[in-house]
Parts: C-alpha cells; structure tokens; sequence
C-alpha cells in the first residue's frame, strides 16, 4: 500500500511526538504505524499561511527613517 504525502507526514507528525515525550525510535515509529493501521492516527491540518506584504519604499524614505533612528539613538 503507497502512503501520500499527507499520511507520510500525519505519520512524521505522530513519531516526532511520541520521541517528544520520551519513546524510544523504534517504539515511537511503531505506536505510529499501528495506530494509522488502526485508523485512530489524528489527522493534522496546518492552519494557511498568510504572507505578509512589506510596503514598498523610496530610497529617500528609507534613509529619512534611518535618520531618524540614529537620532533617537544618542
């Protein structure tokens, strides 16, 4: 049977956790096999990334802004 991507990565998901709370390797890629076998591996959806926009500036703006901080600083 192929695993996809995202039983590949439930399954990742699951053993980093397992090894997080103490499991040895195997035991922790064996908890998580079985429990995907099973059906009772928890499925994880990532909430969407949002990307944030910088505003673009002038070279003048930026420089306005550096004085400004330099000023600050002193």
């Amino acid at each position: 049977m192929a695993l996809t991507a995202k039983d590949n990565q439930m399954i990742s998901a699951k053993i980093s956790l397992l090894r997080a709370e103490g499991y040895p390797e195997d035991q922790a890629i064996a908890i998580a096999l079985d429990m995907f076998r099973r059906g009772t591996l928890p499925a994880i959806s990532y909430p969407p990334v949002k990307q944030r926009r910088r505003k673009q500036e002038s070279l003048a703006q930026f420089r306005k802004r550096i004085k400004k901080l330099k000023k600050g600083s002193k």
